[in-house]
């Protein structure tokens, strides 16, 4: 499906920095001439039917223990800085992939449920005995949803912002995390491999910081906190600027040192080109349906 026009501002003039994504060497990568919010030229035909069989995050063996060791470090992180805004609380977590984050989640919230689109995974969350459901108007009222690198998977953000507005108590919020469209990798060290692996044909938008901002002030909502963090170290860089290829943080582990990793990760992100965004955001006063 084309993209014509940029769904923030309205503005049809983009500058294409760069050809060819992951999954499509077609597709262009495009930059808003008006706002900055970059998007692809054109997605996949029906996003919902893609992700219900697209067999990413499953294997022939089902097995949820091992898919999940790729996302446990992230899935730690998540919950330690989510505990506090969680605990006791009814909880959605919509994509919720292998179910990391709820089995985490679930030690202190009230409830826990997921949203998970591609079938395979939702039968064997479902079998685990998690709650998860193939949309959430299949679920009830929550005091947090969380789209842990979702929100750059949909094609109309602003609709499900507002579809989950019915579904958000008086004094819910929903807590974001996207990948930083600013990520040092490509603003600041321009390297062409990771472009090649990081713009994906997935992906249709990545944000920044003041196009992030934007979409939730469009979808009537208000920024309560929004902040950049490192989820890669510097490892990682070293292996894609040296070698052109992911998972530097595994390949050249005996790099890895936590001081000098949280020294380089926050210089980053006081520059602001830290690789994630993290938000908590919730409907503006009397904007509850």
């Amino acid at each position: 499906m084309k993209l014509e026009r940029c769904f923030l501002c309205g503005a049809q003039e983009a500058q294409k920095i760069h050809h060819g994504v992951r999954g499509s060497a077609t597709t262009d990568v495009l930059k808003c001439a008006e706002c900055g919010l970059v998007r692809l030229s054109e997605t996949v035909d029906d996003v919902e039917a893609f992700y219900a069989s697209s067999g990413m995050r499953v294997d022939e063996t089902n097995d949820l223990e091992k898919i999940r060791l790729a996302s446990r470090a992230d899935d730690e992180r998540r919950f330690r800085y989510t505990e506090r805004m969680i605990e006791g609380k009814n909880v959605i977590d919509f994509g919720c992939g292998d179910g990391g984050y709820l089995t985490h989640a679930a030690r202190v919230a009230a409830s826990v449920t997921g949203v998970e689109l591609e079938e395979a995974m939702r039968k064997a969350l479902t079998v685990e005995g998690l709650c998860c459901f193939a949309s959430i108007q299949e679920v009830g009222t929550a005091d947090v949803i969380t789209l842990f690198h979702v929100l750059e998977h949909l094609e109309d953000p602003i609709s499900y912002l507002e579809e989950f507005r019915s579904h958000l108590s008086p004094e819910g919020m929903i807590i974001i995390e996207v990948p930083n469209a600013d990520d040092a990798l490509l603003s600041l060290y321009q390297c062409e491999a990771f472009a090649d692996f990081t713009y994906w044909i997935c992906h249709i938008y990545l944000y920044t910081l003041s196009t992030l901002r934007l979409l939730v002030e469009k979808a009537d909502y208000e920024v309560v906190f929004m902040r950049q963090i490192q989820r890669y170290s510097l490892a990682n860089h070293l292996h894609w600027l040296s070698k052109g290829q992911p998972g530097g943080h595994y390949k050249w582990a005996f790099l890895e040192d936590s001081e000098t990793d949280n020294t380089y990760g926050n210089m980053l992100t006081r520059l602001g080109i830290a690789d994630t965004i993290i938000a908590g955001i919730r409907p503006r006063s009397g904007s509850f349906v």
